[in-house]
């Protein structure tokens, strides 16, 4: 979700990360109700619309600014934490001390960001590889 005031734009998270605001958000939460974060996201778009309506617009300029900021593989980072990479590169570093190389192999080349793989990383996977393979 992005908000947008004037010419500029920021995500919900960075938005969020304003004082105040990630005290107040009700969305994302876990709920055993599947459409409890429709409700949520209502709930807060409904508290947040006098930012947009009637107020100067300065919440929304400083977050629009704050993720301008931010680098490109910060937040290709970003990403990657929020689709379980994080989860997936430690379960391939305890697959390795385990010596399961085929399920290293399988954690690393399945990443869906595979150029932020980090030097130790990418070894890890050349290592899991020949290892595999014998």
């Amino acid at each position: 979700m992005c908000y947008h005031w004037g010419s500029r734009s920021a995500s919900r998270e960075f938005y969020q990360r304003e004082p105040g605001r990630s005290a107040e958000a009700r969305f994302p939460r876990f709920s055993d109700d599947p459409l409890g974060a429709f409700d949520d996201v209502d709930a807060d778009l409904e508290r947040l619309r006098s930012d947009f309506l009637v107020g100067d617009g300065s919440a929304p300029r400083r977050a629009a600014a704050a993720e301008e900021g931010v680098s490109e593989r910060q937040m290709r980072e970003r990403n990657a934490a929020s689709v379980g990479e994080l989860r997936a590169r430690a379960a391939a570093r305890e697959a390795f001390r385990a010596k399961r190389h085929a399920e290293v192999v399988r954690h690393l080349e399945s990443a869906g960001f595979p150029d932020l793989l980090s030097s130790p990383e990418r070894r890890l996977l050349d290592l899991a590889r020949a290892r595999a393979q014998t």
